[in-house]
């Protein structure tokens, strides 16, 4: 037998055998073409053609997500038309100067005025 970081090498079947034993099941996802993450902030993770992997033991199910590709997609904005006819107001800018403003701050009112007004920055 070799050993390998101070392990036992085991064989696949052994592996089994002792997982079983251990009331662990593990299994593949089969079939997964990509795994989204969701954040509080709204932004997401996505994992392109990942290799997942079902782990039940001790009453819990826990999913690893191997490899693929990895993006971070940012939280829209969504910008109402008051906030955008608020902002015009203030600054005396058209609607998609004030739109702009606004997501950049993400939707923050008081700094979108700032911001085009020369008296702040967006901070993100």
């Amino acid at each position: 037998m070799r050993m390998w970081g101070g392990f036992k090498r085991i064989s696949q079947r052994e592996l089994k055998r002792l997982l079983k034993k251990a009331d662990i099941d593990i299994e593949e996802v089969q079939g997964v073409s990509r795994v989204v993450i969701e954040r509080d902030d709204g932004s997401r993770i996505v994992i392109s053609n990942p290799m997942v992997t079902k782990l039940k033991m001790a009453g819990q199910t826990v999913y690893q997500v191997a490899g693929g590709e990895e993006r971070v997609e940012e939280a829209e904005v969504e910008v109402s038309e008051e906030d955008i006819a608020i902002v015009m107001e203030q600054t005396g800018v058209d609607r998609e100067t004030a739109r702009n403003a606004l997501v950049m701050t993400k939707g923050d009112i008081a700094e979108a005025i700032m911001l085009l007004k020369g008296e702040g920055s967006s901070g993100g």
